[in-house]
């Protein structure tokens, strides 16, 4: 592959710097409010700035030990901490989320956990944040269970919240799994005070910037990628492997030809078709630099007539609305599905071969799709935010956009050569995921688990090379207002409890020569007299 076009550009390096300024904008408010005694404001700060630099507002470091730092002093401030209590027999696990959605790997990940791990095991869940409907298959695992759910209260500020879960964590656990996202602090605030509750986090977004290295006794790892980075990237060496769970495939490719055949009839689909699918959340697709997942598809399509293409995830809009027109119904784009995960939808069912997203990767679809024995073309291994799992070891992996194109038209021209690899991943994905196999990782994990909890040093670390940090920029569509608009959009227009005012090193970082256009300059100050406005009619209509 060559160079990202952004990689030498200098523009990239002055975005990736000013996003850092925000960043540490946000880091000097919390120290300021905290030198003030204004703890939540301290901790909202530091939410404001996790959450820039997890997102829009990356500047290419995966950890800030001045951040950790900060939360853990604000751990000081919680009040009453109660003591651990005594529990019974079996294993008593506390799974920390902060939102649980209904599409998706995230959720599946701790249902199916829950669901394979209940013998002699007891699991509870908490959620700090959730702005959706809660999903019927959460509810349900933790029932069956014997678990306790509880949602806490958006509303409730991070010190506060902090508390509810170290109360409930202090009744109910004997470790703790935070499944959080990126900018969750109130869990970190919960457990930055050594006790008797060893704390595991599992590193469900590795290729991001995310808080919690210093309370981490063990960073849970679903794939070999992930434990590198948190070595290089994030400064620990404290990492356990434990692979996506999946329970026994509910059916199997070649196993059952008569599913595979009732499907395609439902779906419309000739014998003579091969059908390729492709599942993902509609952002994975989005072109970045040379990386073109859709201008991949038309190479295959043109390339095999008798090809079928299927994705669940990209609506039918822009590019692929085109495309569609091209193609006709050798082309569906679908849109979000909810009932596709589990395999056990006709478009599994159907599926000749499956196509990995990329840029941006889709781990537990692909894994489905192997776990089922539909043979995989898997995200190309050039791509530094890509797809990594040991069941892949072995088959062929494509390393170039082109030489992805190659092996799905191989696969498409040799039922063969679909059965066989089929078949060995199927049998991979069982080892590893499922059953015994995935039930010996998880036994590794518990017997490296600590008695207790301790405290560990954040250092400091390198961030990531300039190819990753171009494609990176690129898959986040960042550009040079987006990185002041998000995080002030943030503060402003979404109305925190916290005050915004620039400083004398913001300003310096930021200025780009125009008072009118410049963060610190006009459009700052006219929108935080909306914001001070806006506060003051919440207060009105509140004291009504």
């Amino acid at each position: 592959m060559n160079a990202h076009p952004m990689s030498t550009d200098a523009e990239l390096e002055r975005l990736l710097a000013r996003n850092k300024a925000v960043f540490d904008w946000c880091v000097r408010s919390a120290r300021r409010a905290q030198s003030e005694n204004r703890f939540e404001d301290a901790a909202e700060w530091c939410h404001l700035g996790a959450f820039s630099a997890g997102f829009t507002g990356w500047f290419g470091e995966l950890t800030s030990p001045d951040l950790e730092s900060i939360l853990c002093q604000l751990s000081a401030k919680m009040p009453g901490r109660v003591l651990r209590k005594k529990r019974g027999q079996g294993v008593n696990w506390l799974h920390v989320m902060t939102t649980a959605f209904d599409v998706g790997g995230h959720t599946n990940l701790v249902c199916r956990w829950i669901r394979m791990d209940c013998e002699n095991a007891r699991h509870h869940v908490v959620i700090t944040d959730q702005h959706c409907p809660l999903p019927d298959k959460l509810q349900q695992v933790v029932a069956a269970n014997g678990g306790e759910l509880r949602v806490l209260d958006r509303g409730t500020s991070n010190i506060k919240q902090a508390q509810e879960l170290w109360t409930m964590a202090a009744s109910l656990a004997d470790v703790v799994v935070l499944h959080i996202h990126p900018q969750e602090v109130s869990a970190i605030i919960a457990f930055a005070e050594p006790s008797e509750i060893p704390v595991c986090l599992m590193n469900h977004v590795d290729h991001l910037f995310w808080v919690g290295t210093t309370i981490a006794d063990r960073v849970i790892e679903f794939r070999e990628l992930g434990r590198q980075w948190t070595r290089s990237f994030r400064g620990v060496d404290r990492s356990v492997m434990l692979p996506i769970p999946l329970e026994e495939a509910p059916w199997n490719r070649w196993v059952d030809p008569g599913r595979y055949h009732a499907a395609r009839e439902r779906l419309g689909i000739s014998k003579q078709q091969v059908v390729l699918l492709t599942i993902g959340t509609a952002y994975k697709y989005e072109p970045a630099g040379e990386w073109d997942f859709l201008r991949a598809a038309a190479d295959i399509l043109d390339s095999c007539p008798e090809a079928v293409l299927i994705a669940v995830g990209p609506e039918p809009k822009d590019r692929w609305a085109k495309a569609i027109d091209r193609y006709g119904k050798r082309l569906q784009a679908l849109g979000s599905k909810t009932d596709i995960s589990n395999g056990n939808s006709d478009y599994h069912s159907a599926a000749d071969i499956a196509l990995g997203s990329f840029p941006f990767a889709s781990q537990t679809a692909i894994l489905e799709c192997a776990w089922l024995g539909i043979p995989c073309v898997l995200t190309p291994k050039a791509i530094p935010f890509g797809l990594d799992d040991l069941s892949f070891n072995g088959i062929d992996w494509p390393v170039t956009q082109q030489d992805y194109v190659e092996a799905a038209v191989r696969l498409i021209r040799s039922a063969a050569l679909r059965q066989e690899q089929g078949t060995h991943l199927a049998g991979a994905v069982a080892r590893h995921h499922c059953g015994k196999g995935w039930m010996g990782y998880l036994d590794r994990l518990r017997a490296a688990i600590p008695p207790k909890h301790e405290l560990h040093k954040t250092t400091a670390c390198s961030g990531l090379d300039s190819e990753a940090c171009a494609l990176w920029a690129e898959l986040n569509k960042l550009s040079q207002s987006d990185a002041l608009d998000h995080i002030h959009g943030r503060i402003i227009s979404k109305g925190f409890n916290v005050t915004p005012y620039h400083d004398k090193e913001l300003m310096a970082a930021l200025r780009n020569g125009s008072s009118t256009r410049s963060f610190p300059g006009l459009r700052f100050k006219w929108r935080k007299t909306r914001f001070q406005a806006g506060k003051l009619r919440r207060t009105l209509f509140r004291s009504k």
